[in-house]
């Protein structure tokens, strides 16, 4: 297609005409161009998009001071060393593209471009991971969202690889190499997946003081753990057993609590009703001297008139409005879910439309992606 002339020079090949795809295989099979372009570069720019959120994430986190460093446990060495094992797979693929170069094979130009992309992204998600460390940042989010798409994005190029192994497909040595290194990459990006499930745990004088004062193990929980509530399950599982005591819940969060949110609502009201005195003082001041100018006229039998306009009371001032200091007090917290609430409902609107489309004609592919 003449839309994607540029792509298909860079990857030698088609970028959209697999028949396997067009024919309607039960499982969709892309083409290697876009393999290498689209289903590497989403992923990759997903991150780099969202990477200066996480590091206005650890800048609260600094400020405020909560935590001290996570220590080196298991979970986050294997996590660290695994997305290190994926660089240099990401630098072997690289390397293998050059080599085949020195010796005059015709390789595709973004045979260099990808690899060195996958690379800076696993250095940079190797940086997250140590300074999640470093400022006590227990779970991440972006980090965790990052590898899902990593493990969507790459799934049709690992089925790929498995299809040309399975059918006993002579390969040749710079794709060997290339097969062996992608069904080593893809597994170990289906366990990050998996272990970016759990939170790194914290020291464990922390942890002890947690269990010893029933705080909410809220805040040291994984990013799909707080998404399913699931560290909220002892309080109704102890209610279901006895009726819940006052000991039985766990603490309020520090940024829940009266002494973190009033000294934060009286930096937003006190100013407001400041002003609103100052405001209301001096119209009382300037009703008083009108009347005191109205009564002196009506003693001296005149009309008094200001700018063309006859002397009256001006109206009262509006006292400030609660409701607006609280939207500016929680206004990243109600923008949020807003937009989350807004999505929701475009996605719930759009359903029904999407699901006229499902037919048994369809492959199994295509239906689950409209109900999804």
């Amino acid at each position: 297609m003449a839309q994607f002339d540029g792509i298909e020079a860079l990857c030698d090949g088609q970028f959209w005409a697999d028949g396997s795809f067009i024919n309607g295989s039960a499982v969709p099979n892309f083409t290697t161009c876009f393999q290498h372009t689209v289903l590497v570069f989403v992923p990759c720019a997903f991150f780099w998009l969202l990477f200066p959120i996480f590091l206005a994430q650890l800048h609260r986190i600094r400020v405020k001071k909560d935590y001290t460093s996570l220590h080196w446990s298991a979970l986050l060495c294997i996590k660290c060393v695994l997305t290190i094992i994926l660089g240099i797979l990401s630098l072997f693929i690289l390397g293998k593209s050059i080599y085949s170069l020195e010796r005059d094979e015709t390789v595709p130009t973004i045979n260099f471009i990808y690899p060195s992309i996958l690379f800076v992204t696993m250095v940079g998600i190797s940086a997250c991971i140590v300074l999640a460390k470093i400022h006590g940042m227990v779970t991440s989010g972006i980090l965790h969202l990052t590898w899902i798409v990593f493990l969507i994005c790459g799934a049709p190029e690992f089925y790929a690889w498995l299809q040309r192994v399975s059918t006993s497909e002579l390969l040749e040595n710079t794709e060997l190499a290339r097969c062996i290194a992608y069904l080593i990459w893809y597994p170990i990006v289906v366990v990050q997946a998996f272990l970016f499930c759990f939170a790194d745990p914290r020291r464990r004088w922390i942890t002890e003081l947690t269990m010893k004062y029933n705080r909410s193990p809220e805040l040291d929980s994984s990013f799909l753990n707080r998404l399913t509530l699931w560290w909220f399950n002892p309080i109704p599982i102890v209610g279901a057993r006895k009726d819940l005591e006052l000991e039985d819940l766990f603490q309020l969060n520090e940024g829940n609590t009266s002494a973190y949110l009033i000294p934060r609502w009286e930096a937003l009201w006190l100013p407001a009703m400041q002003k609103y005195n100052e405001k209301k003082q001096r119209l009382i001041n300037e009703d008083t001297s009108i009347a005191y100018r109205k009564q002196t006229s009506k003693s001296d039998g005149l009309k008094v008139e200001s700018d063309g306009v006859a002397l009256e009371t001006k109206s009262e001032v509006k006292p400030p409005s609660i409701v607006w200091r609280l939207f500016l007090m929680f206004r990243y917290e109600i923008l949020t879910a807003t937009a989350v609430k807004l999505m929701s409902d475009v996605l719930q609107f759009a359903s029904p439309f999407l699901l006229k489309y499902e037919l048994k004609s369809l492959f199994l592919f295509q239906n689950v992606t409209l109900k999804s």
